[in-house]
């Protein structure tokens, strides 16, 4: 059929499954994704790839699928590959048990994982770049494309009188002396072409309105 023909080429992993979750069918991407040839998945049932950590909120999900035929429900999940290491997935689910043309649960997955380690990578980074400059005396900022504040540690309030969240979402141009905003600007401009830029002396505007250097 022109359904399967299609489902054999997905570049995710599709499955079609009875109400007990039993495999009537698996995409030939199942030994790439999974390290398991599709025919070593038919007629088992899926629940043995998956961690069983995640038992109790998956039979709840199920039931709320099994409950609503025609409907699609997203979620994500955690398979065992055939290296022993689980990979996670995302993906979505539809019932389609009452589809006479189909006949089961059809469920359409693509691997999250490195997505969703690259997300922690960078969580942690984030984190300890945080623990670093939140205890430095000197301030500390981060500045968008725009030249708009991203980022501004603690000590900006000692030395700036503003506290942190204050300036996040404002241009960098708003605190620098008018005389010298031409300055700023082309040493921004360096470090957005080249990554880095000489040290200047600028005048800063103090909260109280008193300009600082």
């Amino acid at each position: 059929r022109l359904w399967r023909t299609l489902l054999d080429r997905s570049f995710d992993l599709v499955t079609l499954s009875d109400v007990d979750g039993v495999l009537l069918y698996v995409s030939p991407s199942s030994e790439r994704l999974l390290g398991i040839a599709r025919d070593d998945l038919v007629g088992r049932c899926m629940r043995h790839l998956l961690d069983a950590g995640d038992d109790a909120a998956r039979a709840e999900r199920l039931r709320a699928l099994l409950a609503r035929p025609g409907a699609t429900l997203q979620f994500r999940y955690r398979a065992m590959h055939k290296d022993g290491r689980y990979r996670l997935f995302e993906g979505d689910a539809h019932n389609l048990l009452d589809d006479d043309d189909v006949g089961a649960i059809l469920v359409r997955s693509r691997d999250v994982t490195a997505l969703f380690d690259a997300e922690a990578a960078l969580s942690l980074s984030e984190a300890r770049f945080r623990a670093v400059t939140d205890s430095m005396s000197d301030a500390m900022f981060t500045l968008d494309a725009r030249g708009t504040f991203v980022y501004a540690n603690p000590a900006v309030e000692r030395i700036v009188g503003y506290q942190p969240g204050e300036r996040v979402g404002r241009n960098m141009n708003e605190l620098v002396h008018p005389d010298e905003t031409g300055v700023v600007r082309a040493a921004f401009a360096t470090v957005m072409t080249h990554g880095h830029a000489r040290i200047y002396a600028v005048r800063v505007r103090h909260k109280d309105g008193t300009w600082r250097f």
